[in-house]
C-alpha cells in the first residue's frame, strides 16, 4: 500500500507516547488512500479505495471528521465506525450489548463485502478488539486473535491492516522495540512497526521512523512532520 512501509494484506502497527499525533498519522494516511495522493517519500501513489476506521476513543463528530476534513480527505471515501457493537438476545436473559472484537471473523467478512474497494483498515486502539478474557500481555492470547483475523479476513483482501497502540515508559529497554506495549507479539505479528517520537532537536516537530521491518531495505528514511491548528 506504502512501499516499504505498510504491506497489502498484512498488518502494520504504529506505537507511540500519547499526544504525538500516531491518530493524526494514522487519518493522513486515510486522506491519503481516499484520494490517491502521492506518498510524501516519492515512492508511488496510495492505492485508491475506502479506508474504514474503527476506534474507541475518538469522536467522529468532534475529532475524526474535523481532521479528516482539515487534511483534504475524499470522506465519501472513508467509513467512520466507533466501537462497532451487536445487540445479543437470548431466550430468558435480558437484551445486552457486546462489542465486536477481531476474533468474530464472520462480522468483519460482512463488513467488508459491504465494501469491496476497501484498500485499507485503521484500528485504534488495537488492544480494545482484541476480546473478553483476552491478555494483551500474554503472547499465545494475542496471537490466537490476531492471527486467524489476518489470514482469513486480510490476507484473501489485500486490505492494508494499520494499528495503533501506546510505548511503555520503561527505562530498561534495550531498545523502541521493546517499548511497544504489552506483548511482544505486538511487534512479532506485523511486518511493520513505526514509533511516533518526538525530535530531539525541535520538541515541536516529530519523528515517524520505522522500529521493525522485514520486508524493505535497511535504508528506509525516518520522515518528520509536523501538527497544525
Amino acid at each position: 500500500h506504502w512501499k516499504y512501509r505498510i504491506a497489502a494484506g498484512e498488518m502494520s502497527l504504529i506505537a507511540g507516547e500519547g499526544g504525538l499525533g500516531k491518530s493524526q498519522v494514522m487519518l493522513w494516511i486515510a486522506a491519503a488512500t481516499s484520494n490517491g495522493w502521492e506518498w510524501p517519500d516519492r515512492v508511488g501513489r496510495a492505492q485508491l479505495g475506502t479506508t474504514i476506521v474503527v476506534t474507541a476513543e475518538d469522536a467522529s463528530e468532534t475529532t475524526i471528521v474535523p481532521r479528516l476534513t482539515a487534511m483534504g480527505a475524499n470522506q465519501d471515501k472513508i467509513q467512520i465506525i466507533t466501537s462497532p457493537k451487536v445487540i445479543v438476545r437470548e431466550s430468558g436473559k435480558e437484551v445486552f450489548v457486546d462489542f465486536q472484537f477481531l476474533r468474530d471473523l464472520p462480522y468483519w467478512e460482512r463488513l467488508f463485502d459491504l465494501f469491496p474497494d476497501t484498500k485499507l483498515l485503521i484500528i485504534d486502539p488495537i488492544v480494545s478488539y482484541l476480546g473478553k478474557g483476552v491478555s494483551d500481555q500474554k503472547n499465545d492470547d494475542v496471537r490466537s486473535v490476531i492471527e486467524p483475523f489476518i489470514e482469513h479476513v486480510i490476507r484473501p483482501r489485500k486490505i492494508a491492516f494499520l494499528a495503533n497502540t501506546h510505548l511503555n515508559k520503561s527505562l530498561e529497554a534495550k531498545s523502541v522495540k521493546h517499548r511497544v506495549n504489552a506483548s511482544i507479539a505486538f511487534v512479532n505479528i506485523p511486518r511493520n512497526v513505526h514509533g511516533v517520537l518526538k525530535d530531539s532537536e525541535n520538541p515541536s516537530v516529530r519523528v515517524f521512523g520505522q522500529i521493525k521491518c522485514n520486508n524493505a531495505p535497511d535504508t528506509v528514511q525516518s520522515l518528520k512532520f509536523t501538527l497544525e491548528s
